[in-house]
């Protein structure tokens, strides 16, 4: 299991991975991001395991805070609230194996995403 820790020390933390998955689903399940380096990071969350693995889900140089403004790029705030399949970079220690926390990740994207009242059935229409 895994939990959002945004207090533990994510030095040693290089990317292992990089998958497709919509930023604002990591802000519905775990809340805003954590700020990240200012530069080439404009956010991050931060996981750990049972084991005491360490995991960092973050953009990598995707918004205006690395290309600069009129560059076309979205800004963080517009990233992070994108529903649009987007790159993302899984980050962990070396020796770590990202696939069961993206396996998890994405298991509870999908049971969020199940169980979620459509807007429909929230306005109160029949779908």
């Amino acid at each position: 299991m895994y939990k959002l820790n945004p207090q533990v020390d994510t030095s040693e933390v290089d990317s292992l991975t990089i998958f497709e998955f919509p930023p604002v689903g990591l802000v519905e399940l775990f809340g805003e991001t954590c700020e990240s380096d200012g530069y080439k990071i404009s956010r991050k969350h931060v996981f750990t395991s049972d084991r005491g693995d360490i995991f960092t889900v973050y953009d990598w140089k995707q918004t205006t805070l690395y290309r600069g403004e009129g560059s076309g790029a979205p800004t963080p705030e517009e990233f992070w609230h994108s529903r649009e399949l987007t790159c993302l970079r899984i980050g962990g220690r070396a020796g770590s194996n990202p696939r069961p926390f993206l396996k998890w990740l994405q298991g509870q994207y999908e049971l969020r995403t199940a169980t979620r009242p459509s807007r429909r059935r929230a306005e109160g229409e029949l779908s």
